[in-house]
């Protein structure tokens, strides 16, 4: 649940890291978080505020490397 000082935290949170010149990669957001930054205005900047549906693709952003698809994914866990 984001609410409202939530997200004005995490807007403090994100301009302080822009300020800084920090990547900010949030993942695995459940729906109404999004929607509420949605609401806010609040869009990914390349390279800078970027959203990943999974950890394994915010590391993968990270690294450089390629994220493995749900088969691969699926495969690794078992």
């Amino acid at each position: 649940l984001l609410d409202g000082g939530g997200l004005a935290a995490m807007q403090k949170f994100i301009s302080k890291c822009l300020h800084t010149n920090t990547q900010v990669i949030f993942a695995e957001l459940q729906f109404q978080p999004l929607k509420t930054l949605r609401k806010a205005q609040v869009e990914p900047i390349p390279g800078r505020v970027e959203f990943t549906p999974t950890l394994r693709a915010a590391l993968a952003r990270v690294t450089g490397e390629s994220a493995p698809n749900e088969t691969e994914k699926e495969g690794a866990l078992k």
